[in-house]
């Protein structure tokens, strides 16, 4: 019998238009990686850009926007229990705020999220970050 997934939605999330170098990974509850990307489920009614941008706020205290001239949808992960969407976002608010029991927010290079995703065998999020910079390829600096 086939399983049903649910959907989830993820931000890669930079601190503003003027930096697309550094990006806000957390350290969420204790039964998922040690870091990841603000993320989380898609609720009944909305569009995956609504949840984004609310699970971006929740988890992070960080208002977001979509990038624009780049393409801010940047791919799925086929999770085992849930297809998770990604998007291209930078900050225009809020400030970063620890979120729940032992979450924490960094802001750091892509190439410390790489070797920290790796450290901890989190392929998805090095798969993500690899298609954040795929994606940001030709954006106007």
């Amino acid at each position: 019998m086939p399983v049903t997934k649910w959907t989830s939605v993820g931000g890669v999330v930079f601190p503003s238009l003027e930096d697309l170098e550094h990006v806000y990974v957390l350290s969420p509850r204790e039964e998922f990686w040690p870091r990841s990307y603000p993320q989380g489920p898609v609720d009944a009614g909305e569009s995956p850009k609504q949840a984004v941008i609310r699970e971006v706020w929740v988890a992070t205290g960080i208002r977001a926007k979509f990038l624009s001239g780049a393409n801010c949808y940047i791919g799925k992960d086929d999770g085992t229990q849930c297809v998770t969407h990604y998007f291209l976002m930078y900050r225009v608010g809020g400030e970063p705020k620890k979120h729940g029991k032992g979450s924490d927010i960094k802001l750091i290079s892509f190439d410390e999220a790489t070797n920290l995703f790796t450290q901890f065998g989190n392929r998805r999020d090095v798969k993500i970050t690899h298609l954040a910079r795929q994606a940001l390829k030709g954006f106007p600096a």
